[in-house]
């Protein structure tokens, strides 16, 4: 016996030992293992364990709230999970149940109609699964951020440097265009309104699936004010192009629907309508500030259904932009439906290149596209006329996510066209596969283990919608999805505090070709927001998926967190969770739960040993293991995509150039001189010296190119060594004279004159406090070699340090007080940046508490040096030309014709015409008489033409020559016309008259020297010297060509006297000029106003002229100083005479009814017989009376006493209190108290505008006359005991009436209060568990031991203390097993196994093999060796395949086979 016990126990032990693969631990305050459980809930919730595991986390999180006991509020429904809903419906109070969209088995109720009490005791019967309060109904915004003032110009379709500045990032979407605009898809905007009959998204609008869930109506048109965002959306994604006008979308050949929600509409019917037409759903708004809270059910299964029903089961694709968050700090895995793995997330960058903002980031973050937030904003589309974000039909301001997203919607439209047949799951694959990395120098890019270079800023960067396209038309379609999920642990651990990092791990054998991971954890803390949250793969790449944020955020209660940018990564090894808590302030909390799930698809799925994703690049099949890539050199990289296919290390293109065979190894090319890739055979230029081959006299040799003599030795030799070194002592005030230096944030360096390692200066860190640092650093190209620099610490030893980085690693660091020391270290050639740091811990100081350097000397460049022989043998020659002369004493060493340079002008004394470089040729010089080789022996030439003066026949060069030149030396003289001696350029009198020729008309006639009248005739022979036309003796002024008259004789020509007649007035003023005694002639009769009786000439006297001298004017009625004529109020009544009826009289203006009498006399002013007094309107005979007073009379007024309703329908046209007479009894129905006389009053009557109704019983707007259910029990009044059943009462029975009104057992107690309705003995609740009536007394549960249990409900019917489930004859107590099953109970049976012996000599009565005793321990021992080995292979193994619920079926075939 003890033998079998010892074994029993191997075999327990073995098998719980196979439960503990694959491995999974969690680490934290010990090495406790983490527990495990089938499910988040602690009662049976088989409903929910059949559904995802982010539908299960969804419902945890929704139940949450409840798990406190504290739930005391009334939510405004509650979410019921049961598969007997008619168990809710007998117990609500009012209202009616809603079936889940979505969800079989899930349905909301109104809060109200049922207490939190009623709903615990039945889910504590089992009647339902679970319960909880619905979601608070977040309220979505726009993600919008039109504030940047931006040109009206598309950049991010085609970018040509908009901005003025460079050219900036854009779609390229140009070269997806040359094939494909979006035909053939249908795009949703989930939006606020849509300009319709915008001219630019009209064309393409679909009215047919649009919907506006505000107004419940098939128009989404903007109707708020503010309804601005979806119009400019719609443009983005999908405006009408190649029609003339405005912009273009992204798919501008697709047609788009809308959704108008963002107005307090339902975002599952919004997302889920129509998804077999629409192909495309996207949203540019999401849930800001919502904190950690996920989707609710309804929400998570609407993406799921979807993803997997959606486009006839290819799935839905779902765009949503990430959001505008990114100065808060919230992290996309925040917002339910951008995290969601079914969504694309997408985020936004600027014109440059660079992260816009605002735009949200983490790892749900798929991809980004362009938007505003740098130098421009988006132009779009605008809703039409003044209204909207401009005055005009577009907008060039429009950004946020808001504007990146629908981007990329239109893009998908681009794909989808390219290949109809693509899932959602090929479509996220194929923007993950052709975006691109932007902003390459952020320093958050990374890459993940698949290769893939990704960003939690940028996702996997910008799309490409060329490439995008090129991808889809050649795309071969993920494999199934698959499914990894990990048990769910309960580990129930604290998270330390500040500083020590909570860890969980798990380790995954199955291998999955990676498309996204899900971590669902259940966080209970005070803060969750102080939380950092990450997720690191095997591969080492690490997903951030929570992390700090100054907002107080809620909780954290079954959070679920997604990461994409795993994407390719392999699922197989170890998977790291880490949470860690950065408030040091004590916040405090556990993780109760944590499980992952990845999705992904097989990676090998034949296991040929090839992934799937190498299998569909190397064009082999994913499913055949017979099927397998080319790969001749076995490196791993198929030949399809191996650069160097027979890896002898000449890539294939290099191979096929050169001629040689890229498929074997052993067919190399000759030769590669420079090692270039390029043998060289097909180079250029073999050495790479920058010289082709064909020009090159040393082609193989990089240092050497010419040889000018054929000699075979170059002429110069190149060869750069290394270093120049610059040096930065810090002995300059300007900081930047050696290096440009980054000085960081501040307190940072800066000169210090006190201390140095040489010279007078060197550089200090800044004065920091206690957690503090200063740095300081610089970026530069080195060479290779090392670098030093001398420095000095003085700090507290071993706390705070000086720490010198190299390209953000730490190279060395110095604490304590070291004194000023050297150190080098070793640089590599490029480019580096250099950083010293002093940085302080959280307490004391000590000395200075500084750190210093000086002497920074660094290998900046190379130096030329000209070696005798070259690195490749080629020796140099030292008389290039060969012309006999060594270079260095040849002024041409490259010109075998030259050796000399007499004058060093460049030309060789062979070739030069002047040797002497005098400026005089060599044959001139000679022919002068003159030394061509003496620079100093120069000919004379006095006017310098090249010619020497004894052979130059102008020796002046003034044009004269010499025989015939008075002066033949002087080029400024050549005749002398007085003889003087003084030639006529420089003689100041040339005739010699005594005239200087400058006032001489005819400086070389002695006889003329004046003429002034210039023609040509001088004045000693002229008779009209002035030339005025006047002979000399008639002229006043002879010499005067502008007088020749003075008529007054005052000595002053008349033409330049002002006044010829000396009268006293300007000849300009004077009519008269000429005649003394008159002046004036007003009227131009030529008579003047001195003999004029009628100055004005107006037929007026002047003696009866008010305006003698105004023709114009004689009259003036009001004497106010201006003419009757010109005056434009002739009797001064402050009336215009136009508008005055009685211009000439002052007290009368107006004669309104035209009776020639003026209105102030007349007594009845319009002549309608009323007067004016009377009169409303005293001046309009059409109207004299207003009741209302509206300034409306009552003849044009269609509603005289201004109550609203028109006279012509009003009872009581002119009483505003009165307006209708329903019973026509003269007295209006607002002071009748019986409007329809049927002797009900109004406030008594519930129809009181119906003679035939006045009562409704159970409200439901049908009178009870007409009603055939007066009282809505669904029972017909005919047919209904209980016709006056009260809403408020539990629900009727088929003769109507209610557990109120009905006493089935005439108990006295009616229904509702009695325990047992129909009197049986059996309580209600009993009956409806049992599956009886309980309103049938005859109707009994069956009960075979009477112990008050049905047997539905009783383990035990018989009452024997054996379970029915073991009970061969579960109802009778004296029998409970059956050995041999020949029916007849052990107890009973002579022969329980009926092997043939009694049960009294059998020593095995219960087994048929078996009567003796020997046999015993054979059997046990070959039993026990048999599972021990099984077990014991099982444990070595040690791999379990993944399950989507933990399956212990091979643990339960154990036990049976111990239990035999």
């Amino acid at each position: 016996m003890n033998a079998q016990r010892t074994s029993s126990y191997l075999l327990i032990s073995l098998m719980l030992i196979s439960l503990h693969s694959p491995l999974i631990q969690a680490e934290w305050d010990s090495e406790k293992e983490a527990e495990e459980s089938d499910s988040l809930f602690p009662r049976h919730t088989p409903i929910i364990d059949s559904l995802s595991e982010n539908l299960q986390w969804s419902f945890a999180r929704l139940q949450a709230p409840l798990e406190d006991n504290g739930y005391s509020g009334v939510p405004s429904e509650w979410v019921i999970v049961t598969d007997q809903i008619t168990k809710i419906s007998e117990q609500m109070k009012h209202g009616k149940i809603s079936q889940d969209r979505f969800l079989d088995n899930v349905y909301t109720i109104p809060g109200s109609s049922i207490t939190f009490e009623t709903l615990d005791f039945l889910q504590e019967t089992g009647e339902i699964e679970l319960f909880a309060p619905s979601q608070d109904s977040l309220q979505p915004t726009p993600m919008t951020i039109p504030d940047d003032p931006l040109i009206a110009d598309q950049w991010h379709l085609i970018n040509t440097g908009q901005d003025g500045n460079s050219v900036g990032v854009d779609l390229n979407v140009t070269g997806a265009w040359d094939r494909y605009n979006g035909s053939g898809v249908m795009i949703r905007i989930v939006d606020d309104g849509l300009d319709i009959l915008h001219e630019d998204l009209q064309p393409n609008f679909d009215a047919s699936t649009s919907y506006d869930y505000c107004d419940n109506d098939e128009d989404p048109s903007p109707v708020a004010s503010s309804d601005n965002h979806g119009t400019a959306v719609a443009g983005v994604a999908a405006g009408m192009g190649d029609n003339g006008i405005g912009i273009a979308g992204v798919a501008w050949g697709a047609s788009h629907n809308h959704a108008r929600f963002l107005c307090g509409g339902a975002a599952v019917p919004a997302l889920s309508d129509f998804n077999q037409d629409i192909d495309i759903y996207h949203n540019s708004w999401g849930y800001g500030g919502a904190g950690f809270a996920g989707l609710g059910p309804s929400s998570a299964a609407m993406l799921e259904s979807g993803a997997y029903d959606g486009r006839s089961s290819l799935g839905s694709i779902f765009t949503f932009s990430a959001g505008n968050e990114y100065t808060s700090d919230e992290n996309v895995n925040q917002k339910g439906f951008q995290k969601s793995r079914y969504t694309i997330a997408i985020g936004a960058i600027t014109y440059s290149g660079v992260q816009s903002w605002y735009s949200s980031i983490g790892a749900p973050v798929l991809v980004v596209g362009p938007s505003n937030g740098g130098s421009l904003g988006i132009t779009t589309a605008d809703r039409t006329g003044s209204v909207g974000y401009s005055s005009t039909n577009y907008t060039d301001d429009f950004g946020g996510t808001s504007s990146s997203g629908p981007k990329v919607a239109g893009l998908a439209g681009l794909i989808l066209e390219a290949e109809p047949t693509l899932t959602w799951r090929d479509m996220q694959a194929i923007l993950v596969h052709s975006s691109t990395p932007n902003d390459l120098n952020h320093e958050n890019w990374s890459v993940n283990g698949a290769g893939l270079p990704v960003s939690h800023y940028y996702g996997f960067g910008m799309v490409d919608a060329t490439a995008a396209v090129n991808l889809a038309e050649n795309w071969t379609h993920l494999g199934p999805e698959v499914n990894i999920s990990t048990q769910l642990y309960t580990p129930s651990v604290n998270i330390p505090p500040s500083g020590t990092p909570l860890s969980f791990s798990h380790t995954v054998t199955d291998l999955l070709s990676i498309e996204s991971v899900e971590l669902f954890m259940d966080v209970d803390h005070q803060n969750p927001e102080d939380l950092i949250i990450t997720l690191t793969s095997p591969s080492g790449y690490t997903s951030i998926l929570a992390d700090t944020n100054p907002a107080e955020y809620g909780n954290m209660r079954y959070h679920d967190m997604v990461s994409m940018h795993h994407y390719g990564e392999l699922t197989a090894g170890t998977w790291t969770v880490n949470v860690l808590n950065v408030n040091s302030t004590g916040s405090t909390g556990t993780v109760n739960d944590w499980q992952l799930v990845f999705h992904g698809t097989e990676a090998d799925a034949d296991g040929d040993g090839w992934t799937n994703e190498e299998e569909n690049l190397c064009g082999s099949m994913v499913n055949d293991p017979n099927s397998t890539p080319d790969d001749v050199d076995g490196d791993g990289t198929c030949d399809a995509m191996d650069d160097d296919i027979d890896g002898d290390g000449w890539s294939n293109v290099s191979e096929m150039a050169c001629g040689t065979d890229a498929y074997d190894p052993l067919s190399l090319p000759s030769a590669d001189t420079d090692s270039d890739g390029l043998c060289d055979s097909v180079d250029i230029d073999d050495d790479n010296d920058g010289v082709e081959d064909n020009m090159d006299a040393f082609p193989l040799d990089g240092q050497a190119w010419d040889d000018t003599d054929g000699d075979g030795l170059a002429d110069e030799t190149y060869k750069l060594v290394c270093c120049t070194y610059s040096l930065d002592e810090f002995e300059d005030v300007q900081l930047n004279s050696t290096f440009s230096w980054d000085l960081g944030a501040s307190p940072s360096w800066s000169l210090d004159s006190s201390t140095s390692s040489s010279g007078n200066a060197s550089l200090r860190s800044g004065s920091i406090s206690d957690n503090e640092a200063s740095s300081i650093s610089l970026t530069l190209s080195t060479e290779s070699a090392n670098g030093s620099f001398a420095y000095k610490v003085d700090s507290e030893s071993s706390y705070d340090f000086l720490i010198f980085s190299v390209d953000g690693a730490q190279v060395e660091s110095w604490s304590g007080d070291t004194g000023w020391s050297n150190y080098s270290f070793p640089l590599s050639a490029g480019t580096h940046t250099l950083q010293w740091t002093y940085s302080k811990d959280y307490t004391v100081s000590n000395g200075q508490d500084a750190a210093w350097i000086d002497n920074l000397d660094l290998p900046t460049s190379l130096f030329m040096t000209n070696p005798e022989v070259t690195d490749y043998g080629t020796h140099r020659d030292h008389d290039d030309d060969g012309d006999g002369v060594d270079d260095i004493s040849d002024a041409f060493p490259l010109d075998g014709s030259e050796t000399a340079d007499f004058d060093g002008d460049g030309i060789g004394d062979n070739a030069d015409l002047d040797d002497d470089g005098d400026g005089w040729f060599d044959i001139i010089e000679t022919q002068c008489g003159f030394d061509p080789l003496n620079s100093t022996s120069i000919p004379s030439d006095n006017d310098g033409d090249g010619v020497c003066d004894s052979i130059d026949p102008d020796d002046d060069n003034d044009g004269y020559a010499d025989q015939l030149d008075e002066f033949p030396y002087d080029a400024s003289e050549w005749a002398d016309t007085d003889s003087d001696g003084v030639g006529n350029n420089a003689d100041t009198d040339d005739d010699g008259d005594g005239v200087l020729d400058e006032d001489d008309a005819f400086p070389t006639n002695n006889a003329e020297w004046n003429d002034l009248d210039g023609d040509g005739l001088g004045s000693n022979a002229d008779t009209d010297d002035d030339g005025d036309g006047v002979l000399d003796e008639d002229d006043v002024f002879p010499m005067n060509a502008t007088e020749w008259a003075d008529f007054d004789e005052d000595g002053i020509g008349d033409n330049a006297d002002t006044d010829d007649d000396d009268d006293g007035v300007l000849d300009e003023d004077d009519a008269f000029p000429q005649n003394p005694s008159e002046i004036l002639d007003t009227d131009s009769d030529g008579l003047g106003n001195n003999a004029d009786t009628d100055d004005d000439g107006d037929g007026v006297l002047d003696d009866d002229d008010a305006f003698p001298m105004n023709a114009t004017e004689w009259a003036d009625f009001d004497g106010d100083g201006i003419g009757d004529n010109a005056d434009t109020d002739d009797d001064g009544d402050g009336v215009l005479d136009e508008d005055d009826a009685f211009p000439l009289d002052s007290t009368e203006t107006l004669d309104t009814d035209a009776d020639g009498l003026g209105n102030n006399a007349d007594t009845d002013d319009d002549s309608d017989g009323v007067l004016d007094e009377d009169d409303a309107f005293p001046l309009s005979p059409a109207e004299s009376v207003d009741t209302d007073g509206d300034g409306l009379g009552n003849n044009a007024d269609m509603d005289d006493d201004s109550d609203g309703v028109l006279d012509e329908m009003d009872a009581f046209p002119l009483n505003a209190t009165e307006q209708y007479d329903f019973d026509g009894d003269g007295i209006g129905d607002n002071s009748d108290n019986d409007d329809d006389a049927d002797e009900v009053l109004d406030e008594d009557d519930l129809f009181p505008l119906d003679i035939s109704e006045w009562a409704d019983f159970d409200g439901d707007g049908v009178g009870d006359n007409a009603d055939t259910d007066d009282d809505g029990d669904g029972v017909e009044d005919t047919a209904d005991n209980c016709p006056d059943t009260l809403v408020t009462m539990s629900q009727t029975d088929t003769a109507g009436c209610s557990a109120e009104q009905r006493d089935t057992d005439d108990d006295g107690s009616n229904d509702f209060l009695d325990d047992d309705d129909d009197g049986d003995g059996w309580t209600d609740l009993d009956e409806s568990v049992c599956g009886t009536d309980p309103l049938l007394i005859s109707d009994k549960p069956i009960d075979s031991d009477s112990d008050l249990i049905c047997d539905i409900l009783d383990e035990d019917d018989d009452n024997d203390g054996i379970s029915d489930l073991l009970d061969s004859f579960p109802l009778d107590p004296s029998e409970s097993v059956d050995t041999d099953g020949d029916f007849i109970g052990d107890n009973s049976d002579t022969d329980d196994d009926n092997d043939g012996v009694l049960d009294a000599n059998d020593a095995y009565p219960l087994d048929e093999t078996r009567t003796y005793d020997e046999r015993v321990l054979i059997g046990a021992a070959a039993i026990g060796a048999a599972l021990i080995a099984a077990l014991g292979v099982a444990s070595v193994l040690g791999v379990r395949k993944r399950k989507i619920r933990p399956d212990n079926t091979d643990i339960q075939m154990m036990l049976q086979a111990l239990e035999k």
